[in-house]
């Protein structure tokens, strides 16, 4: 499993068994922050400090690319047409280069009234051969790889991060609210309530497991798990930090039948079987 560290600009490596490998991104300070497989089998992640996307090979060699059209990349993924795409946070845009490092102009997001005032977050491709963005300000947008965009309003809502689930829908996390949203590539939205566990207990990372279940990190410690008919469940990590403090964040399927999670300021890399009974003790390494 690969991972973003932000606070140390490294790219790091796991084994199934625990074993950690770290690379030093060349530019200091770059805060790599999302990080994705790419079509050409190279890993493919965002700098947002330094306004570069960077290139590693799984043996450990990056590259990184500038361009004018770059701003602050924030969540990559590869696209339907193999490219990268990804979002520009800041500048409230979507981009996308391909894996020989040539980048395209931005795409801007649609907003409410005058001016851009959108601040996409998540992407993902979805089945239907669009990219599925979440607008952190209230909406859920659709994209062709030719930039058309379809937004689908979800007023008094903060989209965060993005998955295609088993069913097909669209899978997202939201912060500040106790639910899982879902919605179809028809743009019909469905919010699943979760357990409250506290002032921070909102969602972030989220991922299809191998059980047909939707599985996302929650900041207050826990880890939830969510079916397509909306029964959820949720146990706590082994770290417990008082106050709520930021810990569980990304999250994805392993190569070995379990989920696998990054914990945001807990300086860990967590793993839980898929076969487990949620509420149950989660493996730490």
């Amino acid at each position: 499993m690969w991972f973003a560290e932000n606070g140390t600009s490294k790219i790091g490596r796991i084994t199934t068994s625990g074993g950690i490998t770290e690379f030093a991104t060349p530019t200091a300070n770059s805060g790599p922050f999302s990080i994705t497989l790419g079509s050409d089998g190279a890993l493919w992640f965002t700098e947002f400090n330094s306004g570069k996307i960077g290139r590693i090979t799984t043996a450990g060699a990056i590259t990184e690319f500038t361009s004018t059209n770059f701003f602050r990349p924030w969540v990559i993924t590869n696209g339907p047409d193999g490219n990268l795409w990804y979002t520009d946070n800041s500048s409230g845009a979507i981009g996308t280069m391909t894996t020989a490092g040539v980048a395209s102009p931005e795409y801007a997001v649609p907003g409410q009234g005058a001016g851009n005032n959108r601040e996409p977050y998540g992407i993902v491709a979805g089945p239907d051969g669009a990219l599925w963005i979440t607008d952190f300000l209230g909406a859920i947008d659709r994209m062709t790889t030719s930039g058309t965009v379809t937004q689908f309003l979800i007023n008094g809502s903060e989209p965060d991060m993005i998955a295609v689930g088993g069913d097909g829908a669209l899978w997202y996390t939201l912060s500040f609210q106790y639910a899982i949203g879902h919605i179809t590539t028809s743009g019909t939205n469905t919010f699943d309530p979760t357990p409250s566990g506290g002032p921070q207990s909102y969602s972030n990372g989220i991922a299809l497991g191998l059980d047909g279940a939707m599985w996302f990190a929650l900041n207050a410690s826990a880890i939830g798990r969510i079916t397509t008919t909306g029964s959820v469940e949720e146990c706590p990590t082994p770290t417990q930090v008082p106050d709520g403090t930021v810990l569980p964040f990304g999250m994805a399927a392993g190569p070995d039948s379990a989920m696998w999670f990054t914990e945001n300021q807990g300086n860990n890399i967590g793993r839980i079987p898929v076969t487990v009974t949620p509420g149950s003790k989660l493996r730490r390494r």
